[in-house]
């Protein structure tokens, strides 16, 4: 199953099943019979729930590593299970004989749909790994843009900013402006992380890729201070100062 796939286990004893969808009466309640029979889990082990909700959705956890996978039913399947029509006992010529008769052509066309055309998939433990790492991009990109002005070099932080920073400033006027701002500061005594926000805009801003940070830092003529420094993914793929 592509459930158990996504999340590296094997069935019965290392999974754990959520099923949200609208599951009270058959014949969609018969989705959680399907369930127990592709993953091992089951409601008697308690390893196995079910959520009322309006919309299909199925969560499935591996109990030994963690690891977690969402699975939703792709519009194709959706469309394939409104098919279903229940035939009146009264009907008169019908390509189906019994609701049974339906359910199994249904059931066989689903088993004969490739994985990618039933299901869509995701892993939130791999976003959360992705985030954590450019926000980790971010703030070392951050510190060396940091250290820069630290030792009064601020022309080159300028070239080695995001080009969107430079596109928005003319270097002269951004080392003027960093010169006033900084050298009254004094030297740096301590910075450490205060936080860490990733956003996907900025006011002002084009779309993308943005990692918010703030320092508390202390400086020689200044003993409490907050920095707000803010990174992005720029064109060329690395993390770049967009300041602030």
């Amino acid at each position: 199953m592509v459930g158990l796939r996504a999340v590296e286990a094997n069935g019965y004893f290392d999974v754990e099943v959520t099923c949200e969808g609208p599951l009270a009466k058959a014949p969609q309640s018969c989705f959680l019979d399907g369930v127990q029979v592709a993953t091992g889990a089951t409601l008697g082990k308690r390893t196995l729930q079910w959520v009322q909700a309006d919309r299909l959705t199925m969560r499935i956890k591996n109990t030994g590593t963690g690891k977690i996978a969402i699975l939703r039913p792709t519009p194709a399947l959706l469309e394939l299970l409104a098919s279903f029509k229940p035939q009146p006992k009264a009907a008169a010529e019908s390509r189906y004989k019994t609701d049974d008769d339906q359910l199994e052509a249904i059931a066989r066309k689903i088993a004969s749909m490739p994985e990618k055309e039933i299901a869509v998939v995701a892993l939130p433990a791999l976003a959360a790994e992705k985030r954590d790492e450019a926000e980790k991009q971010a703030v070392a990109a951050a510190e060396s843009w940091l250290a820069l002005i630290d030792a009064g070099k601020y022309g080159e932080d300028w070239d080695v900013a995001a080009e969107y920073l430079r596109s928005a400033v003319s270097k002269d006027a951004f080392v003027k402006s960093l010169t006033a701002a900084r050298k009254p500061l004094g030297k740096l005594k301590s910075r450490e992380v205060k936080s860490k926000e990733s956003r996907t805009s900025r006011p002002g801003a084009p779309d993308g890729e943005y990692v918010v940070l703030q320092f508390k830092t202390s400086f020689e003529n200044k003993n409490a201070a907050i920095e707000t420094i803010t990174p992005m993914l720029d064109k060329d793929g690395k993390w770049k100062v967009s300041w602030p």
